[in-house]
């Protein structure tokens, strides 16, 4: 047998990322959002009667496979599919109905038993392997991927500014005990659209706590997979100029004439987020450094004009 040593990176690793909350907490939303700081080939595998397109107009650009039926085989296939077809980020929205929804695990395995004289134990012999098959090729898998997955919810009565109102409380993931710890990041969603770090291997998420996601949440995770340095990454040139405004102290005139400087003849129309990258490292050699590296007509096939 033949061992290959190489040096440990984490720009080897493509991100393994759950949420996780109850119907109505942001999930889909927040997996999209996180998505794109991730890449710019997008796809969702929606079980949820497309209704991720919905976010298409906000979010930008995505792919959607619909799957036909929620078995476990089913799932194993749309994501073998997937991975062949040069996507950056795999969003499966969502992985609860492989195990409650119509023909999913509980479902397989209760319909197993029969073969077995009713034996439940002996049915989910036939199901266990292909949920460990699930498990092994989400694991496995060659691009980022984020999982989505319901929680089971309960109503508690909370006291807020002296009144007491119903509030919908998460118990437990409708998935596999344990399946989300597979995972490398676990956020877990409420009602309010928090999102909370409970488990992650990345130690700048440790306690990480936002209301509302943004894109920050994925702007951390690409850093950790680059070796550490922040990545900034962006869908437009608003969030672009603003943002690099605050970054570096400068009004977005400052910033429009920064980018002349550098060759920049606009805002790119492809490969969106790696250029937005350059721009902005350009821009702060140039600030932080003063290292000014000047390339005449940057991308200009490419490139979006814009008034600089």
């Amino acid at each position: 047998m033949n061992f290959v040593i190489e040096h440990a990176s984490t720009t080897q690793g493509k991100a393994k990322i759950a949420l996780v909350g109850p119907a109505g907490c942001g999930k889909t939303y927040t997996a999209l959002v996180t998505a794109h700081q991730l890449g710019d080939k997008i796809l969702v595998i929606d079980t949820e009667n497309k209704t991720s397109a919905k976010y298409a107009k906000n979010l930008g650009p995505f792919d959607v496979l619909g799957l036909p039926d929620y078995s476990l085989k089913t799932y194993i296939e749309a994501l073998n599919y997937a991975a062949q077809r040069g996507y950056d980020v795999v969003v499966v929205d969502s992985l609860s109905h492989a195990w409650a929804g119509k023909g999913g695990a509980l479902e397989q395995a209760e319909l197993a038993k029969s073969k077995y004289g009713g034996n439940k134990f002996a049915g989910w012999g036939d199901v266990t392997p292909l949920q460990n098959q699930l498990v092994d090729t989400i694991l496995a898998y060659p691009t980022h991927l984020i999982a989505t997955m319901r929680m089971k919810i309960e109503y508690a009565l909370v006291t807020d500014g002296g009144s007491t109102k119903p509030q919908k409380i998460g118990l437990g993931i409708i998935q596999r005990d344990s399946f989300e710890y597979e995972f490398d990041i676990i956020g877990q969603m409420d009602i309010d659209h928090k999102l909370i770090v409970t488990k992650t291997r990345c130690s700048d998420l440790d306690g990480f706590m936002v209301s509302k996601p943004d894109g920050e949440f994925g702007r951390v995770i690409a850093g950790w997979l680059s070796d550490g340095e922040l990545v900034k990454s962006f869908n437009t040139f608003d969030d672009f100029l603003y943002q690099v405004s605050i970054d570096f102290n400068l009004t977005e005139d400052a910033v429009k004439m920064e980018l002349k400087s550098l060759g920049f003849t606009g805002w790119p129309k492809v490969n969106t987020r790696q250029k937005s990258i350059e721009m902005y490292n350009a821009i702060k050699d140039s600030v932080v450094t003063g290292k000014v590296v000047y390339e005449s007509n940057r991308d200009a096939e490419t490139t979006e004009q814009l008034p600089l």
